[in-house]
């Protein structure tokens, strides 16, 4: 496996696993109208405007298919964190969690990267440093924790 930075042609590999795994885990949690909102986020189109504006995008790739990804916007903001199921539990997320960091640190983020996790992510963003900044919030139908990490 290695991790690399997304570009523009990486929009619909990016969609096609964090739609599967939003489908899969997270939209349950919502109603089907903020479901479907959010599964549309995800959308090839809208990954690719995400990439072109204000979101570095780092795959986790093993034989040219993308395993994990992350994504942090504006250099503040965790996005996007998913992992493949086959490939979860092997540390992937934290490997991505680490470049992610240090491109953040190194873009010259000094302070802190916050995240809107949903219920079902909320673990694993504690596993690897998140502190919840805030209780529960809600839009348009999507409740997720604010959570924040301390550079």
């Amino acid at each position: 496996m290695r991790i690399r930075q997304a570009q523009r042609e990486d929009a619909s590999a990016i969609s096609v696993l964090a739609v599967k795994l939003t489908v899969k885990y997270i939209a349950p949690e919502f109603p089907d109208v903020a479901a479907k909102a959010l599964v549309q986020s995800m959308s090839s189109e809208m990954i690719a405007r995400n990439i072109e504006n204000d979101c570095v995008y780092h795959l986790a790739v093993h034989e040219d298919e993308v395993i994990g990804l992350i994504g942090v916007k504006s250099n503040t903001h965790l996005y996007h964190l998913f992992v493949g199921d086959s490939h979860q539990r092997k540390g992937i997320a934290k490997q991505l969690w680490e470049v992610a960091k240090n491109h953040c640190f190194e873009s010259g983020n000094k302070e802190r990267i916050t995240v809107n996790a949903s219920l079902y992510a909320k673990a694993v963003y504690e596993k690897l440093g998140f502190v919840t900044a805030s209780g529960l919030q809600e839009r348009n139908g999507v409740t997720t924790v604010a959570m924040e990490y301390e550079i």
